[in-house]
């Protein structure tokens, strides 16, 4: 229907982008949304994705056309920060009028004008998933690579 639409720079899919197309509400998304491999043999494009968890068979399915999966850890307050930066500081040097600037300059994201707080890590339940290539774990070495070399974002 075309209402899916990257807000970054770099093409990703964040859970930010699911909420603006209207696919729920950003009233339901506590901790991040989970990827699912229905309705697999309708994708047709490649998709670079961001999204807390993913089954094995929805990252295959993505990487198998082309895409790549990054899963990534939010607590409630970098969730807070990733769907509503506008409710927090605009950074001391970004422009006085920040909702303009988000389509002006080329590699520039509406996230890169707030003072963001840090994302935490996740907590040791959920490390050894986010450390998993299998799972595509934000944080193992191999993820990063791969990541760097696609020209994509570092999540922070």
């Amino acid at each position: 229907m075309g209402r899916l639409i990257s807000s970054r720079s770099d093409g990703v899919l964040t859970v930010k982008d699911f909420v603006q197309a209207g696919m729920f509400p950003s009233s339901s998304v506590k901790s991040g949304i989970k990827l699912l491999a229905g309705g697999k043999e309708r994708l047709t494009e490649p998709l670079l994705l961001e999204v807390s968890f993913a089954s094995k068979s929805a990252i295959d399915a993505i990487e198998a056309s082309g895409g790549y999966v990054t899963t990534v850890h939010f607590n409630r307050l970098a969730m807070r920060a990733h769907l509503k930066p506008e409710t927090f500081h605009p950074k001391p040097n970004a422009d006085s009028d920040v909702e303009s600037d988000t389509d002006g300059d080329e590699g520039l994201d509406m996230h890169d004008n707030y003072l963001l707080p840090k994302r935490a890590r996740p907590p040791p339940k959920y490390m050894q998933y986010y450390t998993d290539y299998e799972k595509r774990g934000y944080l193992n070495p191999r993820v990063q690579m791969e990541r760097k070399q696609r020209g994509l974002k570092e999540v922070l």
